[in-house]
Protein backbone atom coordinates (compact mmCIF):
# COMPACT_ATOMS: atom_id res chain seq x y z
CA UNK A 1 0.00 0.00 0.00
CA UNK A 2 2.94 2.42 1.01
CA UNK A 3 4.14 2.25 -3.04
CA UNK A 4 1.10 2.90 -4.30
CA UNK A 5 0.41 5.52 -2.03
CA UNK A 6 3.46 7.48 -2.87
CA UNK A 7 3.36 6.83 -6.45
CA UNK A 8 0.03 8.63 -6.09
CA UNK A 9 1.75 11.64 -4.66
CA UNK A 10 4.44 11.57 -6.85
CA UNK A 11 1.27 12.53 -9.98
CA UNK A 12 0.04 15.08 -7.25
CA UNK A 13 3.78 16.63 -6.82
CA UNK A 14 4.60 16.61 -10.50
CA UNK A 15 1.12 17.87 -12.05
CA UNK A 16 1.55 20.65 -9.74
CA UNK A 17 4.91 21.33 -10.44
CA UNK A 18 3.82 21.91 -14.01
CA UNK A 19 1.04 23.93 -13.33
CA UNK A 20 2.76 26.41 -11.50
CA UNK A 21 5.65 26.98 -13.78
CA UNK A 22 3.10 27.66 -16.18
CA UNK A 23 1.47 29.99 -13.92
CA UNK A 24 4.61 31.56 -13.88
CA UNK A 25 5.80 31.14 -17.19
CA UNK A 26 2.88 32.64 -18.95
CA UNK A 27 -0.13 34.10 -16.81
CA UNK A 28 2.06 36.13 -14.84
CA UNK A 29 4.20 37.10 -17.88
CA UNK A 30 0.92 37.91 -19.60
CA UNK A 31 -0.53 39.86 -16.39
CA UNK A 32 2.48 42.03 -16.17
CA UNK A 33 2.47 42.67 -19.68
CA UNK A 34 -1.07 43.46 -19.52
CA UNK A 35 -0.93 45.72 -16.38
CA UNK A 36 2.23 47.81 -17.89
CA UNK A 37 0.12 49.44 -21.12
CA UNK A 38 -1.77 52.57 -20.82
CA UNK A 39 -4.29 50.92 -23.52
CA UNK A 40 -5.09 47.59 -22.08
CA UNK A 41 -8.89 47.10 -22.24
CA UNK A 42 -10.69 45.51 -19.58
CA UNK A 43 -11.72 42.69 -21.56
CA UNK A 44 -8.10 41.21 -21.99
CA UNK A 45 -7.76 40.69 -18.39
CA UNK A 46 -11.29 39.36 -17.90
CA UNK A 47 -9.93 36.65 -20.53
CA UNK A 48 -6.80 36.30 -18.88
CA UNK A 49 -8.25 35.13 -15.80
CA UNK A 50 -11.18 33.01 -17.29
CA UNK A 51 -8.04 31.20 -18.95
CA UNK A 52 -6.28 30.75 -15.69
CA UNK A 53 -9.39 29.56 -13.47
CA UNK A 54 -10.42 27.03 -15.81
CA UNK A 55 -6.94 25.52 -16.01
CA UNK A 56 -6.70 25.83 -12.44
CA UNK A 57 -10.02 24.60 -11.34
CA UNK A 58 -9.51 21.33 -13.74
CA UNK A 59 -5.83 20.46 -11.68
CA UNK A 60 -7.91 21.28 -8.38
CA UNK A 61 -10.08 18.36 -10.03
CA UNK A 62 -7.54 16.16 -11.39
CA UNK A 63 -6.45 16.90 -7.53
CA UNK A 64 -9.18 15.46 -6.06
CA UNK A 65 -9.38 12.32 -8.26
CA UNK A 66 -6.05 11.36 -6.91
CA UNK A 67 -6.58 12.66 -3.73
CA UNK A 68 -9.76 10.13 -3.40
CA UNK A 69 -7.66 7.03 -4.49
CA UNK A 70 -5.42 7.56 -1.21
CA UNK A 71 -8.45 7.57 0.79
CA UNK A 72 -9.62 4.21 -0.09
CA UNK A 73 -6.15 2.65 0.42
CA UNK A 74 -6.31 4.13 4.06
CA UNK A 75 -7.96 2.43 7.26
CA UNK A 76 -10.12 5.36 8.94
CA UNK A 77 -8.39 4.77 12.03
CA UNK A 78 -5.02 5.20 10.15
CA UNK A 79 -6.32 8.11 8.09
CA UNK A 80 -7.06 10.05 11.37
CA UNK A 81 -4.27 9.45 13.07
CA UNK A 82 -2.27 10.39 10.22
CA UNK A 83 -4.39 13.77 10.19
CA UNK A 84 -3.48 14.19 13.50
CA UNK A 85 0.12 13.75 13.51
CA UNK A 86 0.84 15.67 9.70
CA UNK A 87 -2.10 18.31 9.74
CA UNK A 88 -2.19 20.97 12.18
CA UNK A 89 -4.70 23.41 12.05
CA UNK A 90 -2.57 26.99 10.73
CA UNK A 91 -2.74 29.69 13.31
CA UNK A 92 -5.81 32.04 11.35
CA UNK A 93 -4.41 35.29 13.84
CA UNK A 94 -0.70 34.52 12.32
CA UNK A 95 -1.82 34.20 8.35
CA UNK A 96 -4.33 37.12 8.56
CA UNK A 97 -1.28 39.08 9.93
CA UNK A 98 1.00 38.08 7.24
CA UNK A 99 -1.59 38.87 4.65
CA UNK A 100 -1.71 42.29 5.86
CA UNK A 101 2.51 43.16 6.18
CA UNK A 102 1.84 41.84 2.65
CA UNK A 103 -1.13 44.02 1.85
CA UNK A 104 -0.01 47.08 3.36
CA UNK A 105 3.15 47.09 1.49
CA UNK A 106 1.39 46.64 -1.59
CA UNK A 107 -0.93 49.49 -1.29
CA UNK A 108 1.40 51.75 0.19
CA UNK A 109 4.09 51.36 -2.36
CA UNK A 110 1.16 52.29 -5.42
CA UNK A 111 -0.35 55.45 -2.80
CA UNK A 112 3.25 56.69 -2.76
CA UNK A 113 3.98 56.25 -6.29
CA UNK A 114 0.50 57.94 -7.02
CA UNK A 115 1.42 61.37 -5.04
CA UNK A 116 4.98 61.06 -6.53
CA UNK A 117 4.14 60.92 -10.13
CA UNK A 118 0.49 62.19 -10.53
CA UNK A 119 1.40 66.40 -11.04
CA UNK A 120 -2.05 67.43 -11.16
CA UNK A 121 -3.65 67.78 -7.66
CA UNK A 122 -7.09 66.58 -8.52
CA UNK A 123 -6.23 63.25 -9.96
CA UNK A 124 -3.63 62.62 -7.28
CA UNK A 125 -6.27 62.50 -4.71
CA UNK A 126 -8.99 60.61 -7.02
CA UNK A 127 -6.29 58.26 -7.55
CA UNK A 128 -5.31 57.55 -3.82
CA UNK A 129 -8.53 57.36 -2.83
CA UNK A 130 -9.17 54.62 -5.27
CA UNK A 131 -6.44 52.73 -3.76
CA UNK A 132 -7.30 53.49 -0.20
CA UNK A 133 -10.95 52.81 -1.14
CA UNK A 134 -8.98 49.02 -2.81
CA UNK A 135 -7.30 48.21 -0.06
CA UNK A 136 -10.30 47.69 2.35
CA UNK A 137 -12.17 46.24 -0.25
CA UNK A 138 -9.52 43.67 -0.67
CA UNK A 139 -8.88 43.28 3.15
CA UNK A 140 -12.24 42.24 3.50
CA UNK A 141 -12.68 39.47 0.63
CA UNK A 142 -9.60 38.15 2.69
CA UNK A 143 -11.06 37.75 5.53
CA UNK A 144 -14.35 35.74 4.34
CA UNK A 145 -11.20 33.87 2.31
CA UNK A 146 -9.28 32.97 5.83
CA UNK A 147 -12.49 31.68 7.37
CA UNK A 148 -13.91 29.65 4.49
CA UNK A 149 -10.68 28.01 4.40
CA UNK A 150 -10.60 27.25 7.70
CA UNK A 151 -13.85 25.98 7.68
CA UNK A 152 -13.54 23.93 4.72
CA UNK A 153 -10.03 22.48 6.28
CA UNK A 154 -12.42 20.50 8.70
CA UNK A 155 -14.55 18.99 6.64
CA UNK A 156 -11.83 18.02 3.99
CA UNK A 157 -9.37 16.12 6.31
CA UNK A 158 -12.47 14.17 6.98
CA UNK A 159 -11.79 10.68 5.51
CA UNK A 160 -15.27 10.50 4.19
CA UNK A 161 -15.28 13.77 2.72
CA UNK A 162 -17.23 13.80 -0.85
CA UNK A 163 -16.77 14.88 -4.18
CA UNK A 164 -19.38 17.71 -3.47
CA UNK A 165 -17.16 18.94 -0.23
CA UNK A 166 -14.32 19.41 -1.99
CA UNK A 167 -16.35 20.73 -5.38
CA UNK A 168 -18.59 23.33 -3.02
CA UNK A 169 -15.08 24.43 -1.28
CA UNK A 170 -13.06 24.82 -4.38
CA UNK A 171 -16.02 26.87 -5.91
CA UNK A 172 -15.79 29.02 -3.00
CA UNK A 173 -12.16 29.76 -2.61
CA UNK A 174 -11.73 30.33 -6.41
CA UNK A 175 -14.82 32.72 -5.93
CA UNK A 176 -13.20 34.48 -3.57
CA UNK A 177 -9.73 34.80 -4.95
CA UNK A 178 -11.50 36.03 -7.96
CA UNK A 179 -13.03 38.78 -6.04
CA UNK A 180 -9.68 40.36 -4.47
CA UNK A 181 -8.74 40.22 -8.58
CA UNK A 182 -11.76 42.32 -9.37
CA UNK A 183 -11.18 44.45 -7.27
CA UNK A 184 -7.26 45.04 -7.57
CA UNK A 185 -8.07 45.64 -11.53
CA UNK A 186 -11.36 47.89 -10.79
CA UNK A 187 -8.79 50.21 -9.18
CA UNK A 188 -6.01 50.02 -11.66
CA UNK A 189 -8.50 51.41 -14.25
CA UNK A 190 -9.94 54.16 -11.91
CA UNK A 191 -6.17 54.83 -11.60
CA UNK A 192 -5.22 55.21 -14.69
CA UNK A 193 -8.21 57.26 -15.78
CA UNK A 194 -6.28 60.03 -13.78
CA UNK A 195 -2.77 59.30 -14.96
CA UNK A 196 -0.91 60.25 -18.16
CA UNK A 197 0.73 57.48 -19.92
CA UNK A 198 4.23 58.47 -18.78
CA UNK A 199 2.84 58.39 -15.23
CA UNK A 200 1.26 55.12 -15.35
CA UNK A 201 4.34 53.87 -16.95
CA UNK A 202 5.63 54.94 -13.58
CA UNK A 203 3.09 53.69 -10.89
CA UNK A 204 2.30 50.52 -12.81
CA UNK A 205 5.25 48.70 -12.03
CA UNK A 206 3.96 48.84 -8.02
CA UNK A 207 1.00 46.38 -9.81
CA UNK A 208 3.78 43.94 -10.65
CA UNK A 209 4.04 42.52 -7.45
Amino acid sequence: RKKEIYAIIKEIEKEQKKFLKRKSKYFDKKGIALNNSYLTQREAFDALFEEYYTERMNIQSSYWTRDSRIRTIFKEDEWNGMMTAVLEKPDKDKARKGFNKESDKLFEGIINSCKKNIQDEGKRLSAVNAVEGAQMEVNAFVEAYLNQDYDHLETLRSKNASKEDFDKAASQINALRKGVLTHLIDMRFQVISNTTEDEWGKISKELDQ
